[in-house]
C-alpha cells in the first residue's frame, strides 16, 4: 500500500478511521482483505484430527462368547464387543489408530508399548470406560467425523473412542456395521475426516477457557450437541438411501407435472424454454 492510503487508514484521537472506507478509492480492496482476515479468524477453525480410512467391524467382534474366556475378551479390542451404533447420550461408538493420540499422550509414553499407552488413555478416561467407586463410566466424546461430500446430518456424527488399534495400522478408523448402511460406504478406500477435541497435559481444554483451543472445544460441544440430540434422531441417523426414497415418494410427486405433454423438438434450445 502506498503511504497516502496507509495515512488515511490510521486511527484519529477519537478512535476513528482519518478517511471512512467507503470514501477511500480502493474501498472494495479494503473490503475483501477485511473480509477475508474475519473468515481466517472465525469460519477456518483448524482443529486437531485429519483423515482416516475406513474400516468394517468384521472379525472385531467376538462370535460366541461360549467359545471364548475371560481372558481372551479381556485382549481383544473392545473386549470383543460390537460397537453401539447409537450409544447412551446419543454418540456414535468407534475404535481408532493410536495415531490420532500421538499428541496427547505425555513424553514419557511416546516410546513405551502400545499397552502401556493404551492403559493411559482408558485410564484418564479418554477412551473406553472405567471403574470410579464401583461404577462404569464412560469416556467423553472425542470429536465429531464426517465425509465428503457432506449430504446432510447423516453424513456427519459425535463418536467416543471404544478403543485404540496400534500404530501399525495406519490412518484407520473402525465404525458399527449400521454406519455401512447410513452412509452408503463401500469400503473402496472410503475415507471419514475427523475434527477432534483439543487436550493438554492429558487434559481436555476446558469450553470456558478463554483461549483459542478453549473457543475450538466449545465450537466442538455445539456440533455435538446438534447431531446426539435425540429431536434430530431420523436426520442424524436416516440412511442416505432411506432419505432418497422420501424424495422419490413425498416431494417429486410434487414438483412433476401431473400431465405429461409432447413438446415441440429442440424446445428446450428455444430463449422461451
Amino acid at each position: 500500500m502506498s503511504a497516502e492510503i496507509i495515512a488515511n487508514l490510521t486511527v484519529d484521537e477519537n478512535g476513528n478511521i482519518v478517511v471512512p472506507i467507503e470514501a477511500q478509492s480502493i474501498r472494495d480492496w479494503i473490503q475483501t482483505k477485511i473480509t477475508s482476515f474475519v473468515n481466517k479468524a472465525v469460519v477456518d477453525v483448524n482443529t486437531p484430527g485429519g483423515s482416516a480410512i475406513q474400516m468394517s467391524s468384521f472379525a472385531y467382534e467376538a462370535v460366541g462368547r461360549s467359545v471364548k474366556t475371560d481372558a481372551e475378551l479381556g485382549s481383544a479390542f473392545n473386549q470383543g464387543k460390537k460397537l453401539k451404533f447409537l450409544a447412551k447420550e446419543g454418540h456414535m461408538q468407534v475404535i481408532l489408530s493410536e495415531n490420532f493420540f500421538r499428541d496427547i499422550l505425555p513424553e514419557e509414553l511416546k516410546n513405551a508399548s502400545f499397552y502401556s499407552k493404551r492403559k493411559w488413555l482408558i485410564d484418564n478416561g479418554i477412551i473406553g470406560s472405567r471403574m470410579v467407586d464401583g461404577v462404569e463410566v464412560e469416556s467423553k466424546p472425542y470429536g465429531i467425523g464426517y465425509r465428503i461430500p457432506t449430504q446432510g446430518l447423516s453424513s456427519m456424527f459425535s463418536f467416543q473412542v471404544a478403543d485404540v488399534m496400534p500404530t501399525t495400522i495406519g490412518d484407520t478408523i473402525i465404525v458399527p456395521e449400521e454406519f455401512t448402511a447410513m452412509t452408503g460406504s463401500d469400503f473402496d478406500v472410503d475415507k471419514l475426516y475427523l475434527a477432534t477435541y483439543t487436550y493438554k497435559d492429558g487434559k481436555r481444554v476446558s469450553s470456558d477457557e478463554k483461549s483459542e483451543q478453549g473457543y475450538v472445544n466449545k465450537l466442538l460441544d455445539n456440533y455435538s450437541l446438534v447431531l446426539t440430540d435425540f429431536t434430530n434422531i431420523a436426520e442424524t441417523r436416516a440412511s442416505i438411501d432411506t432419505l432418497t426414497k422420501i424424495l422419490q415418494k413425498q416431494i417429486l410427486p410434487i414438483v412433476q407435472p401431473k400431465n405429461t405433454v409432447e413438446v415441440n423438438p429442440m424446445y428446450e434450445l428455444a430463449p422461451s424454454f
